[in-house]
């Protein structure tokens, strides 16, 4: 869990990094900084009637545990809690309890309880203990004297996981000490950061008596940060645990002593290893800074330049190795995944300012501030030729097999930005036989040449590395050959060698790039020229079949759109990647390609940089003062994704489509994305609001599978919740710039002298909302018959769950079925809303049109003796009727376990079944037909045999066949964390399983120890 709370200091909770710097610069201005249109006073953020115990930004707090994840705050509304309400986003059935320390009233731990009664605690993890500041102005590094020691929680651990029947997974933490260093003190950790650059500008003002009052002064912050951070060391349950080993060696790419995870260890409940699972890794290295850095735990206080250091340094995982530790460490048994990344563009030193908005690598190494100001060269564009460095490409699985994956830069509309309007241009050349080409005889086969011409205007988007050229990106494809196969060069497939493609530049008569079909990549070419695209494949013996064979070659690139459909939207790349392609190979050969194409592009919180200009003063930030991550899913989105998954030629591969088609078949999906209604989705206010409406985005409203199935979603929106909503400050957005120019300076400084653009403070409303699926309607195809069904899922006890209570499907036929479902809600049962189990079913009715067909119910009671079940309350019987007869018990439950398992059970005729559970309660070891738990119990007690294994266990249960003539006894023996080794049928006769290394069941043998089946193990490629 991450988030932070009110902690009752001067400046109350902040949720982010940048705000907590926003909010000391407005109590305690920095020298040198322009007098602000308001005071500089902490009532700017806190309510003076609270006596500034909370402020007005929202304690924003994320959690996620075991595929559960979700967001809260705290409502200002102190006036009926006093600590505050807690609001989720989105509303959800998740149960979120604070533990206050009852001195100071801070947060010291946390409970969620999911809609299953599944209970999570949290007890603090990383902790902030305090933060030096430093400034580097005009080359003269100075203290700030910007210091903070309000120590705070940054994170919460997941201690401990309790289900509803009383299994506990506890979870430890190691605090791991530096060198030098006691396991008292308050850090273990020391990080230098390079933070905020800022220019202040003096129009010819000259202060004086003060060294950091230079006019043009460029200021660079730097903030060594201590704090106390946990790592996980091991996971527990009553079958056994997970160990989390450190390696010996310090990392290389860290300021403090740390250690990288070295292997993960499974054992048994015994203690004993049967898996061991190591991970291997390495570093990326980068070209050091030429620069001195400043690093205050080294010597002299930086890094010289031109050295090798952590700033140069990014850890990666290279391998992950299975080992089987079970009988003894079998090499034999061992598999493992082979990791690899795009190395053909190197990522600069980790202080580097060729980076573009988002903070990805953009190339612009003549970068000399992140400032995008006209005093500087600062090139902050997204640059996709670069954004890809390091980035994971490529899988390689046990047996050989391999998936590549394919990047290019998101892309759509981007607002508020001071840049042309882009339209992304496309250009495509196909080699099949209705497409225009040319053949020359060469001997022993034919040469075919494909061509497509394109232009590229003077107005198209400017590389970040040359404002002369445009950056074009280029993806190619057969299904005849992959750059993967085995059999290149071989005398009896020469084509693949022979399969390429050019690009032209027709206008000067040079040919510019040139490779092989299936490569892709990024070239950049000069505006204003015209260019041939070409494809080229040598068809030596007749190899190249056109009518079963295809290729094709696409390039795009950015032309400035002249005539935009939407005046206020703004195509360009923005921050990040998405997948292109996805190609997938069995050893050598590709056995699949799928590539996306991407529509309704939409970034959540455009970066923009806020200036100040006051009395001949202008302040000038790098830092974009809107949040680049303001939701859980991240800041992009996509309203339309189509998959193309083509055709592979027998040759290369195998084709699940058929080989009589070369045309890839489609699946279109279309996702909910937000519209910019009167500004208010894009108007994110000062200093970094929380953008809460993530649930509205990025729901599938539509599947259409090509000559399959379309599927269509819709949803019920729950924003009705009045009451549960979070206010926080906002401030006028016309005091927002993205780009600086002369022009927006003037109106900088007008806004702020003539006080039209206020500062003062408002504030602005989060409310909590909820999509939930109600209607889906399917349309299948069978040949020429199209077959419909719709299902609707209505729920009708909001906000006390999200669950449907009934569901209501129209089949093709027309025939209507509905089922009805009752909770613990609708039934008022005490109990189990007490344990927050809300997503029980009690009472299910099934309908065929109005004539009800079956009913089911399941009771439940208070059971003696289940001390670890927190409830007590366990399934005590199921009814069931069919029609409108009455009803009548189906099973009851007449004994549990301490851990709430069933000891005995019985059906409708009466026969009853015992369980005894071995191995602590983990494992059934016996079921006995025609007996009870009592009878069970006199010749076995149950607690007696909990710490019996193998032969010792298999005597006693022997006892009960003896001893029960008219019962039907079944046993069974285990390898705890393995499997079942061991089984006996009524007649006792026994079946035996052996296993691997790596714990995989192996053989299978009969009474007599002979082999019935032999297990061997392959691993699929992808």
């Amino acid at each position: 869990m991450r988030g932070r709370m009110d902690d009752k200091i001067p400046y109350g909770f902040i949720h982010t990094d940048y705000t907590v710097d926003i909010v000391r610069r407005t109590c305690d201005p920095h020298p040198g900084d322009p007098p602000l249109p308001y005071n500089n006073s902490c009532e700017f953020y806190t309510a003076q009637s609270n006596g500034y115990n909370f402020d007005f930004e929202p304690d924003d707090f994320n959690y996620s545990m075991l595929g559960r994840s979700g967001r809260f705050m705290f409502s200002q509304d102190r006036s009926t809690i006093t600590t505050g309400k807690i609001i989720q986003f989105p509303n959800k059935d998740v149960k979120i309890e604070p533990t206050f320390d009852t001195g100071t009233g801070n947060i010291i731990s946390w409970e969620i309880t999911d809609a299953s009664g599944n209970i999570f605690k949290f007890t603090k993890g990383n902790i902030f203990y305090q933060s030096n500041t430093f400034q580097d102005i005009n080359g003269l590094e100075f203290p700030n004297g910007g210091n903070s020691s309000e120590s705070y929680t940054e994170t919460w651990d997941l201690i401990s996981m309790t289900s509803p029947n009383g299994d506990i997974i506890t979870l430890e933490y190691d605090r791991p000490i530096l060198p030098n260093h006691i396991a008292s003190d308050p850090y273990n950790d020391v990080t230098t950061t390079k933070g905020s650059e800022s220019l202040i500008v003096f129009d010819g003002r000259q202060e004086t008596g003060s060294q950091q009052q230079t006019p043009n002064s460029h200021i660079i912050a730097y903030s060594v940060v201590y704090r106390s951070y946990t790592l996980l060391s091991k996971i527990t349950s009553s079958k056994g645990s997970v160990e989390f080993v450190r390696a010996s060696v310090d990392r290389e790419d860290t300021q403090s002593s740390k250690q990288r995870l070295e292997h993960i260890k499974i054992l048994n409940a015994a203690g004993n290893e049967i898996q061991r699972v190591s991970l291997e890794h390495s570093y990326f290295e980068s070209t050091p800074s030429t620069e001195n850095e400043f690093v205050l735990t080294t010597s002299n206080g930086s890094i010289p330049a031109n050295t090798a250091s952590f700033l140069s340094k990014r850890m990666k995982l290279d391998r992950v190795i299975f080992k089987g530790m079970y009988g003894g460490h079998n090499t034999a048994d061992d598999y493992s995944y082979r990791f690899g990344y795009n190395t053909d563009v190197k990522l600069p030193h980790k202080r580097s300012q060729a980076q573009d908005h988002w903070g990805y690598y953009n190339g612009a190494t003549a970068n000399n501030s992140l400032i995008p100001h006209i005093n500087f060269i600062s090139n902050r564009d997204a640059n996709p030729a670069y954004s890809s460095a390091c980035v994971l490409n490529k899988i390689t699985y046990p047996e050989g097999g391999v998936t590549k994956l394919f990047y290019e830069n998101n892309r759509g509309d981007v607002k508020n930005v001071d840049i042309p309007p882009y339209r992304e241009e496309e250009v495509k050349v196909e080699a099949k036989p209705n497409y225009p080409y040319t053949i020359v005889e060469n001997g022993s086969g034919n040469t075919y040449t494909f061509t497509s011409t394109f232009s590229i205007s003077n107005n198209a988007k400017s590389s970040v590395i040359d404002s002369t050229k445009t950056q074009v990106s280029f993806v190619g494809f057969s299904n005849r050959c992959d750059n993967e196969d085995s059999f290149y060069g071989t005398p009896g497939d020469q084509v693949c060698d022979f399969m390429t493609f050019t690009i032209t530049n027709t206008t000067d008569g040079v040919l510019v790039h040139s490779g092989s079909i299936w490569d892709h990549g990024f070239i950049e070419l000069t505006k204003g020229k015209n260019y041939e695209l070409a494809i080229e494949i040598i068809d030596t013996f007749d190899q190249y079949n056109m009518s079963e064979h295809s290729s094709e070659l696409t390039v795009k690139w950015l032309e400035e759109n002249l005539n935009p459909p939407d005046p206020d939207s703004f195509f360009d790349y923005f921050g990040g990647l998405r997948v292109q392609g996805i190609k997938t190979y069995d050893k050598n050969k590709l056995t699949a390609y799928r590539s996306f194409e991407y529509a309704f592009g939409y970034i959540l919180s455009q970066p923009e940089y806020f200036s100040i200009s006051t009395d001949n003063v202008q302040k000038f930030v790098s830092q974009s003062w809107v949040p680049l991550l303001t939701t859980q899913s991240g800041y992009v989105g996509y309203g339309q994704v189509k998959e193309l998954i083509h055709p592979v030629s027998i040759e290369t591969g195998y084709s699940t489509l058929g080989s009589s088609t070369s045309e890839p078949r489609e699946i279109f999906r279309k996702y909910s994305f937000f519209s910019d209604v009167d500004g208010e989705f894009f108007n994110i206010p000062f200093p970094g609001v929380p953008f809460t409406f993530e649930w509205m985005a990025g729901n599938l409203l539509l599947e259409k599978v090509e000559d399959k199935n379309t599927t269509h979603h819709q949803y019920l929106k729950i924003d009705n919740y009045q009451v549960d909503n979070v206010q926080g400050i906002a401030l006028n957005r016309e005091m927002r710039l993205a780009y600086y120019s002369l022009d927006n300076l003037n109106k900088m400084q007008t806004c702020a002298l003539s006080n039209v653009c206020s500062l003062g403070k408002h504030l602005y409303t989060l409310s909590s909302g909820q999509w939930l699926p109600n209607k889906q309607i399917t349309v299948s195809k069978e040949g020429t018959r199209e077959l419909t069904q719709e299902t609707e899922s209505l729920y009708e006890s909001i906000p006390n769950h999200h669950n449907p209570t009934k569901t209501i499907t129209t089949d093709s036929k027309g025939d209507v079925y509905e089922t009805v479902i009752r909770y613990p809600f609708e039934e008022n049962h005490a109990g189990l809303l007490a344990a927050h189990r809300l997503n029980t079913p009690l009472i299910t009715e099934q309908y065929k049109g109005t004539e009800l067909m079956q009913t089911t119910k399941m009771n439940f009671s208070v059971f003696a003796g289940t001390v670890n079940n927190l409830s007590n309350l366990l399934p005590a019987s199921i009814e069931g009727a069919k029609k409108s007869n009455a009803s009548e018990e189906r099973v009851t439950y007449h004994d549990y376990t301490p851990y709430g398992q069933p000891r005995e059970v019985s059906k409708t005729d009466g026969t009853h079944i015992t369980y005894l559970w071995g191995y602590n309660y983990n494992y059934p070891i016996a079921k006995i037909e025609n007996t009870t738990f009592t009878e069970v119990n006199a010749v076995i007690n149950e607690s007696s045999i909990q710490n019996l294994t193998g032969s010792a266990l298999e005597s006693a249960l022997s006892n009960l066949r003896s001893s029960l003539p008219n019962a039907m006894v079944s046993t069974f023996i285990y390898e705890p964390m393995i499997g079942v080794i061991q089984t006996s049928d009524p007649r006792g006769r026994n079946t035996y399983y052996q296993y691997d290394s790596m714990g995989r069941l192996k053989y299978v043998l009969d009474h007599e120890q002979h082999v019935l089946s032999e297990n061997n193990y392959h691993y699929k490629n992808n």
